[in-house]
């Protein structure tokens, strides 16, 4: 049995899932499973998981949180971590997840980058990590827990979008301490941010972090 399951939700991430897929299987840690969740991608993504240990169809919600939900219910690993389908963890990220679950937090997130050469972009995501780091939980692409402490949350919610990452944190540390990595990265696309505007983005994912119920729309290269 894995120590580590990563779990990806997708949704016709054609150009994206192939470098997060070889970001983990190029991680230092080597006792993780890679467990893609196809939410009914209508491109060619799936053609691009071959490198994945499982991959899974789920049709039935277009909610994110259900479909991380649904991979973390097809694994027995002892830790769980949730990548999203555009994202690339830096090489020391579940090393570093487990240590610090190992010592006693309940779980955490990392430093955010943008890949692009973006001035509005670094700005953003400098924001992100300060607020992460001395604030709150904030918008991340990359969550890490135990298996225990999962299962004593319920999960992700399955009504919430706008911000589920925001309140499956805020979850997570009601339970415990949640750590942020400062010695690991996961490089993100800034697409959300570039099209639909960076103050309203990240405005309205705040807003997810009390449970607001709201959906995203699906925005892709």
């Amino acid at each position: 049995m894995p120590r580590v399951s990563v779990i990806i939700p997708t949704f016709n991430e054609e150009k994206n899932i192939a470098k997060a897929i070889a970001s983990l299987k190029s991680q230092s840690f080597k006792d993780l499973e890679i467990i893609i969740v196809n939410n009914g991608s209508t491109d060619s993504t799936l053609t691009f998981c071959s490198e994945a240990d499982k991959v899974l169809q789920f049709s039935d919600s277009h909610n994110r949180g259900s479909v991380r939900n649904y991979g973390a219910n097809n694994s027995d690993s002892e830790y769980l971590a949730f990548l999203d389908g555009d994202s690339s963890l830096s090489v020391n990220g579940i090393k570093n997840a487990v240590k610090y679950m190992t010592e006693g937090f309940v779980g955490g997130r990392c430093i955010i980058r943008a890949p692009e050469d973006i001035f509005a972009a670094k700005i953003q995501t400098s924001i992100l990590n300060n607020w992460a780091r001395f604030i709150a939980p904030l918008y991340t692409p990359y969550v890490f827990c135990s298996r225990e402490i999962y299962d004593k949350t319920d999960g992700w919610s399955d009504v919430i979008e706008l911000g589920d990452e925001l309140f499956f944190q805020r979850k997570l540390n009601q339970s415990g301490k949640l750590f942020f990595d400062k010695d690991s990265f996961v490089e993100t696309s800034p697409r959300r941010y570039q099209k639909e505007g960076y103050l309203k983005t990240t405005l309205l994912g705040m807003l997810g972090y009390y449970g607001l119920k709201m959906n995203w729309k699906s925005v892709r290269d």
